[in-house]
């Protein structure tokens, strides 16, 4: 299944409208109904944190396998070293 199908289906589980879900992940309508309806492949790692923390679910809930997870924790993790130097170097 894909991310924007399970977002979806914990959208209707808890009976919110996309206009709901999106104010509280800080995203517009279009841009979630993009994202349910597969036109966005790509979901931001920020919206997805929200969605995993507004659901209380784990991000490998919308994972195929742990190794796209650990792919994922890696790039974090050089974004994260990117921000530490650009800091250092101001």
């Amino acid at each position: 299944m894909e991310v924007g199908t399970k977002i979806k289906k914990l959208r209707e589980n808890r009976r919110l409208s996309q206009e709901e879900l999106a104010y509280h992940l800080e995203i517009s309508q279009t841009k979630l109904s993009n994202i349910e309806n597969g036109t966005t492949k790509a979901v931001g790692f920020e919206t997805l944190h929200k969605v995993c923390e507004f659901f209380e679910v784990d991000f490998e809930y919308f994972l195929k396998d742990k190794q796209t997870y650990k792919i994922i924790q890696e790039r974090e993790r050089e974004r994260e070293r990117e921000r530490e130097r650009e800091i250092v170097c101001l």
